[in-house]
């Protein structure tokens, strides 16, 4: 048995040129519409990436605190555990162990280790509750309870509500930010600028 195509009457059977180079058309638009967004995607979510991060790195540095942590190569259990942010070091922080207990960040007595950030991510800003822009920023967490206080500059007397840092990446020539909000109450916050 012959299979027969269906052919409607004064028409050949196919595709004329027409139909197909319209359909190639509208598969090209589709195509550029949805590649074209990929680098700007690709920058926020590398961003967004570093962002939950250093969010994430918080709660370490508290629970690090809560459990007692002994840092590698000590004997002994810190006072407290911490995170420090400086804006003449933009592309890392620090998590340490306060070993002296002085609620301070030292790097000749602390035992600490840096977190670089990815490419082109950079803290673009320290800020106390106080809504001063800040050189350093530091979340110290208390052993073992790990409550939560917030120095800025580097000092004890300078003790703040909440400390927020805006991490940024520019792309075509436009800034993208985005900020980590901590209180001394430990809640934390994400929000893009």
């Amino acid at each position: 048995m012959k299979s027969q195509s269906v052919c409607f009457a004064n028409r050949n059977c196919g595709l004329s040129i027409i139909e197909l180079v319209v359909t190639f058309a509208v598969v090209a638009t589709v195509a550029v519409l949805t590649i074209g967004g990929f680098p700007t995607n690709n920058v926020r979510s590398a961003l967004r990436k570093e962002v939950e991060k250093t969010a994430l790195d918080l709660r370490v540095a508290q629970n690090n605190a809560i459990s007692g942590k002994v840092p590698s190569g000590s004997s002994a259990t810190p006072r407290y555990w911490g995170i420090y942010f400086d804006i003449n070091q933009p592309n890392q922080y620090i998590i340490f162990a306060d070993v002296n207990g002085n609620k301070q960040y030292n790097a000749g007595t602390d035992t600490g280790m840096a977190f670089f950030f990815e490419s082109g991510v950079t803290i673009n800003r320290l800020r106390s509750f106080s809504g001063g822009d800040r050189s350093q920023l530091g979340f110290f967490f208390s052993v073992p309870y790990g409550e939560t206080e917030i120095f800025y500059d580097n000092s004890t007397s300078n003790v703040t509500q909440e400390g927020t840092v805006r991490l940024g990446r520019t792309f075509r020539s436009q800034p993208i930010t985005w900020d980590v909000r901590m209180r001394v109450s430990g809640q934390i916050t994400v929000t893009a600028n």
